[in-house]
């Protein structure tokens, strides 16, 4: 599981996955985490998957797991 995330403000997204798994059911944590400036949405707000799916595998934006960014 990926989570894109905005952040309102600085947190080591490492140590926001290892927060989640000591508080969120193990199939709710996420695997990956992806800071990303905003979440593409359509013009009635809901968001566009394929847009952040690219980033995803383009690695556009740096992905994170719990042992740290990979590139």
């Amino acid at each position: 599981m990926v989570a894109a995330i905005v952040m309102a403000s600085p947190v080591d997204p490492s140590d926001l996955l290892r927060w989640s798994a000591g508080r969120l059911e193990p199939n709710a944590v996420p695997t990956y985490v992806q800071v990303v400036p905003a979440i593409p949405k359509t013009a009635s707000e809901k968001p566009q998957e394929r847009f952040r799916v690219a980033m995803f595998q383009d690695r556009a934006v740096p992905i994170h797991t719990i042992e740290g960014a990979r590139p």
